[in-house]
């Protein structure tokens, strides 16, 4: 999932990867505020460290079809599926309050 902002046509695209920190939420802040009315704005969900990157791509990557792999994967897909909606929720409250700023 992905947030895209965009306010006519698009001079500078600005992609900021949302792991679920207030860092990587002030880096969404800072997109909207250095951008212009014609800027795109990309969000999107990205593991926190390298390595819970390595897990995700151990764990659905290709060939991982054992019982005890494939309840793992079920149990990281809801912790991720839920992880994403919380990030994605929280990047569309951000978005909305900068716009609701800045209309005119």
């Amino acid at each position: 999932p992905r947030l895209s902002f965009s306010a006519g046509k698009t001079n500078h695209t600005y992609i900021v990867a949302l792991d679920g920190t207030e860092y990587a939420y002030n880096a969404l802040r800072r997109a909207f505020e250095c951008s212009n009315g014609a800027d795109r704005i990309i969000a999107i969900y990205f593991p926190a460290s390298m390595e819970r990157l390595e897990v995700e791509l151990m764990i659905f990557g290709p060939n991982q079809a054992t019982p005890e792999i494939k309840q793992l994967k079920n149990e990281m897909e809801a912790m991720k599926d839920e992880t994403i909606k919380k990030i994605s929720d929280t990047a569309q409250e951000i978005m909305t309050d900068y716009c609701d700023k800045h209309k005119g």
